[in-house]
């Protein structure tokens, strides 16, 4: 009996490098789908198979401006269709913008630090003078800690949005955020496949934003059989190959879910951070 083919939406050639790898070595036959400009036919049907997305909200930072955008459309396509999506639609929402992660995130009763959407420099700065301490910038949609910044005071905001550093979300969506001061300076990144807890990285984050780490950033990992806690370990199934496999044969979902998504509706396979 044949295989099920894999497809793997993508715009970035790096990221894919360890799926190639761990798919060839399950042996599960896969095709790339690069997504960054191109052609949807809508009155085609899609091939058969797996369809893992796998789209960034920095895409536009690789120069592939609308590259989430049509992959929303493929993604739209591929499941009137009925075929099989992990990362479907709804992810990709979440993807690409922090306002639906925050809502989804209070739906299960996460809290996240106040936070004000605006568009326009004049409104950003009015959703500033809501705050009561210091606070931050960040783009709704963006990776790499795009538009993050700290600001003590309202003046200097007001003096950043006239200087050429300011650069708007590529979605237009500023978000003006409490600043929550950590009681020590690092975040912890868990990643979930099938619901079930398979390793999570703690990353020193006393030099800024993890996207501009020199080689020397401290990174440890933990990993653990149950979604009960974190033990120290070292893990010993390869992350990448974990994965290959959950989207080679795609597992039910327990409830509940430690994920500010509903993988059910959504096809969530993701982390939390």
């Amino acid at each position: 009996m044949p295989k099920t083919k894999i497809h793997v939406i993508h715009e970035n050639v790096a990221w894919v490098e360890p799926l190639r790898a761990a798919f060839s070595e399950i042996g599960a036959p896969f095709e790339e789908w690069f997504i960054s400009d191109g052609v949807l036919d809508l009155s085609k049907a899609p091939p058969n198979g797996v369809f893992y997305n796998r789209m960034s909200a920095s895409s536009h930072t690789r120069d592939h401006r609308y590259a989430a955008e049509l992959t929303g459309g493929f993604l739209a396509w591929l499941q009137s269709h009925g075929r099989k999506v992990v990362n479907n639609g709804r992810a990709l929402q979440l993807e690409i913008s922090k306002i639906a992660q925050y809502t989804a995130l209070a739906d299960f009763g996460i809290r996240t630090p106040r936070t004000i959407a605006a568009v326009g420099r004049d409104h950003i700065v009015a959703a500033a003078l809501r705050m009561t301490g210091p606070f931050i910038t960040k783009h709704n949609r963006a990776g790499k800690g795009l538009g993050v910044r700290l600001f003590q005071n309202i003046e200097a905001l007001r003096e950043h949005l006239e200087t050429p550093a300011f650069e708007p979300s590529v979605d237009g969506i500023t978000l003006i955020q409490e600043y929550i001061q950590a009681p020590e300076p690092f975040i912890t990144r868990a990643e979930f496949v099938g619901g079930k807890f398979l390793y999570a990285v703690r990353v020193d984050t006393s030099l800024g934003s993890p996207m501009a780490w020199p080689p020397s950033a401290r990174i440890s990992a933990t990993a653990s059989s149950t979604n009960s806690g974190f033990r120290s370990l070292i893990p010993t199934v390869a992350p990448r190959r974990a994965m290959a496999r959950a989207v080679a044969r795609p597992m039910p979902w327990p409830a509940p879910l430690m994920k500010a998504a509903r993988p059910e509706r959504d096809g969530v396979m993701g982390g939390l951070s």
